[in-house]
């Protein structure tokens, strides 16, 4: 059923990602190393700089289930994000100011990301956009704080959410590190919860 914002209601499969395989484009450095730690406390203090990805409140809760970082995935991997259900094409809207690093390109399941680099915050994939709607960005390109710098996706499952992504951004190279178990993420990875959480009580 359509929405206002002539999206798709929410359908939820239930954890996402059981056989999931995301891609990205080429960097010209890669990271092998392992994370020491994901700790929140690194994420810079956003002194009101920086505001909630979404327009609205996500629809289910991203601390539980297959939603919250940390949960597990097939084949002993974690959920390297926080997951923000939201309908089909809703708007999401840059952080803070910042820089593209990546433009759009294919992520997962019928689905796009983009890597924005936001200064002393760090580095965010907004993962799972939509690749029917979207806003042309180009790498280097700066964004400004609440600009809408792509829409929500819909998976090949039927599911719409922001997969949101943090990095501290003190490394180099592509963000999907396979050989680094068990995020296979790049060593910076950082978990955005507490993040999120400020973001979206100053939100709503």
């Amino acid at each position: 059923m359509a929405d206002k914002d002539g999206g798709v209601d929410f359908v939820d499969p239930g954890i996402h990602g059981a056989k999931e395989k995301k891609h990205e484009p080429p960097h010209h450095h890669r990271d092998d190393r392992r994370a020491d730690d994901h700790d929140e406390d690194v994420v810079a203090d956003d002194k009101g700089d920086v505001v909630f990805p979404l327009f609205r409140r996500p629809l289910a809760d991203f601390h539980t289930g297959g939603r919250s970082f940390g949960s597990g995935r097939a084949g002993g991997r974690l959920h390297a994000a926080v997951d923000l259900l939201a309908p089909f094409k809703a708007p999401i809207r840059a952080i803070a100011d910042g820089r593209v690093i990546q433009p759009p390109y294919f992520f997962y399941l019928g689905s796009n990301a983009l890597e924005i680099d936001h200064g002393d915050i760090g580095v965010v994939r907004y993962g799972e956009i939509s690749q029917v709607k979207t806003v042309r960005v180009h790498t280097g390109q700066r964004v400004k704080k609440g600009e809408v710098i792509a829409y929500v996706g819909l998976l090949d499952t039927g599911s719409s959410m922001l997969h949101f992504e943090l990095y501290k951004g003190n490394r180099s190279g592509a963000l999907t590190v396979v050989s680094n178990p068990p995020y296979q993420r790049r060593s910076d990875l950082r978990n955005p919860t507490k993040l999120i959480e400020r973001l979206l009580r100053k939100a709503f």
